[in-house]
């Protein structure tokens, strides 16, 4: 039992020595990434996932691959960096939007003015490359992510939010009272699928009408979520009392999104504002759009649309191998 101990304890220090070496190896222009979220440690604990997603040498995978110098629509930074087949798909948006007929030039400025400033630098940011793993519904990471290797961008984060589990089910559950009361006349829910994103890719000259029928139907459920919110504040402020029907989705409501601060600054900005001309010119250059996931809107995320990656070959087998010794 001691030498199995010491196996182990062997196995681990091999599997320390090797995240340290890499670590000690990745490009200045990653690192700082890395140590943000917790340096060599956070290393350690990503390393398997990297692995699995197929990448065998982080270090050299970085220096080969993820391009740190890169902007979009020439004044808007991608921080981090981007993998070239994001490159090309933020160039190919770039030339859609310039080349619109008759308001080209106009329309790119548009966009881009869309984009807030950042900081003191006043920059405009994206964000790309990033050391950030997909998590699941336990709110642990389960595997690679296309920020890993280069292949997505964040596009506004702070007021378009990944809305997943309680904050998808608190809008969906105001959105369902709502329809009660014959004020949102339509069938579309955060937690549901608007449409089935195959279409896209058996249909890309279609890209263009799915991409502005996801920006309305999340544009139609921020405007009634926050139709909501400005009722019910108004009444509070006013300390006159909610509905008995309200008041505990109003709650609920505050619960979830932390406060009735957070929710006065949602009844002005909603939870949706990307611009429509963005999108269109995201997703018909070759991009899937994190609004339409099926149990999630990731509204501010943009991934190339061939993810994910192939798993290494070694993993393939073990996989099998696994499947086919259980019983």
């Amino acid at each position: 039992m001691q030498d199995k101990a010491k196996d182990v304890e062997a196995v681990y220090k091999a599997y320390d020595d090797l995240c340290g070496e890499e670590f000690n190896r990745i490009p200045d222009a990653f690192k700082s990434a890395w140590n943000e979220k917790g340096g060599l440690a956070y290393y350690v604990s990503q390393r398997p996932l990297l692995f699995a997603g197929g990448v065998s040498d982080v270090p050299d995978f970085l220096k080969d691959n993820i391009r740190p110098n890169v902007t979009f629509l020439d004044d808007v930074v991608v921080l981090g960096g981007a993998k070239q087949e994001l490159i090309d798909a933020l160039a190919g948006a770039k030339r859609s939007l310039e080349t619109t007929p008759v308001v080209g030039g106009l329309l790119k400025r548009f966009v881009v003015s869309s984009i807030p400033e950042r900081g003191k630098t006043k920059r405009r940011v994206i964000g790309g490359w990033d050391p950030r793993p997909i998590i699941g519904k336990d709110g642990r990471p389960t595997s690679m992510g296309p920020h890993h290797v280069g292949l997505a961008v964040d596009i506004n984060p702070s007021s378009n939010p990944h809305l997943q589990g309680a904050s998808a089910l608190t809008i969906d559950a105001v959105l369902d009272h709502l329809a009660g009361k014959g004020k949102f006349p339509h069938p579309h829910r955060l937690s549901k699928p608007f449409i089935d994103y195959a279409l896209i890719d058996r249909e890309p000259d279609q890209a263009a009408a799915h991409a502005i029928e996801m920006w309305n139907n999340l544009m139609l459920i921020s405007e009634a979520f926050k139709a909501f919110l400005k009722e019910c504040l108004a009444k509070t402020k006013a300390k006159q009392p909610l509905d008995a029907d309200v008041k505990p989705l109003f709650d609920r409501c505050v619960k979830t999104f932390g406060g009735q601060k957070k929710l006065e600054l949602l009844a002005v900005q909603g939870v949706f504002d990307l611009n429509l001309a963005l999108i269109v010119a995201l997703v018909t250059n070759g991009l899937r759009y994190g609004g339409e996931f099926a149990e999630s809107k990731d509204q501010h995320h943009f991934q190339i649309r061939n993810w994910p990656f192939k798993p290494p070959k070694c993993l393939e087998q073990w996989q099998k191998k696994k499947a086919a010794s259980t019983p």
